[in-house]
């Protein structure tokens, strides 16, 4: 009958366990222990809580018009595509781009001017003139149709001078010292 019942199989397990400790489990009980957690949270309340949490996204954004950004990539729209990009510059600042193209290609054909161009050994595909071997088949090329959405400067913060044994230069430390245990590499510990 406790086949039937696995909160209760589970609860009074958990029980044993937490008072006695899992060695007092023994091995066949531990196996019914997983098996129950197994078919409880994956094979019953994972779709329940799914079919929950999906009938409120559907409901909201239906009737009520809220919680568009939670429910987006739900919604399988095969456009609207955003990416960021990262770029450290010769001063050290990082520059950071956000991308967007709103329409994404559904259909892609090989690009024969990829197979016509030279390409030498160990060559980066970013260097090249055609730097992919694909291309949207309709006129809609994602190359031309990306737009920058943000973009941003984050100023290089200038490093601290250290000293040979490891303590960093701080104004606010009393002694103008903070000691860190470093390996020989100068990683922390």
């Amino acid at each position: 009958m406790s086949a039937f019942d696995i909160p209760e199989v589970m609860a009074v397990t958990r029980s044993t366990i937490c008072k006695k400790g899992i060695e007092s489990l023994p091995r066949g009980g531990a196996i019914i222990y997983y098996v129950c957690v197994f078919l409880y949270f994956w094979v019953l309340s994972t779709p329940v809580v799914s079919l929950v949490f999906g009938s409120y996204l559907y409901l909201c954004i239906n009737w009520f018009h809220i919680h568009f950004d939670e429910a987006f990539s739900s919604l399988r729209i095969a456009n609207y595509k955003a990416f960021t990009r990262l770029h450290i510059k010769k001063n050290g600042d990082l520059e950071v781009f956000t991308l967007a193209v709103d329409k994404v290609p559904k259909d892609w054909m090989l690009d024969p001017d990829w197979d016509m161009e030279p390409k030498q050994p160990f060559q980066m595909s970013y260097t090249r003139k055609f730097p992919s071997k694909w291309r949207a088949a309709s006129g809609l090329d994602p190359i031309n149709a990306v737009r920058i959405v943000d973009r941003f400067v984050i100023p290089r913060t200038p490093s601290s001078p250290t000293t040979p044994g490891g303590s960093v230069s701080s104004p606010t430390t009393p002694g103008g010292s903070v000691s860190s245990p470093t390996t020989p590499g100068g990683f922390m510990r």
